[in-house]
């Protein structure tokens, strides 16, 4: 499968004991659709194979993050925020 290196990039991670983290000058590798590493790019494993590579001029990623709010009162207009709060219950009762 294609691997996809996406460099020059600022990091917010969730990789540290204290929660999240921040790396400065990162990189991320992608193969399809899945992230295979991410780090500091000078860390980056020689001899990794490489057949596209994205510089992202210092644009803030947040590998893995998807999605990270949402609109509850369109919920509400069409009738449905009682099932989005429950689903978030059984969520959360399941975390």
């Amino acid at each position: 499968m294609k691997q996809t290196l996406w460099r020059n990039a600022r990091l917010a991670t969730l990789a540290t004991a204290h929660g999240w983290g921040w790396i400065e000058t990162g990189s991320l590798l992608t193969e399809g659709d899945q992230i295979t590493w991410v780090g500091p790019m000078t860390a980056l494993p020689t001899g990794t194979p490489i057949d596209a590579e994205h510089d992202v001029g210092g644009a803030l990623l947040t590998p893995g993050l998807i999605d990270t709010h949402t609109h509850l009162e369109s919920y509400a207009r069409r009738g449905e925020l009682a099932a989005v709060l429950e689903r978030a219950r059984t969520a959360l009762a399941g975390a």
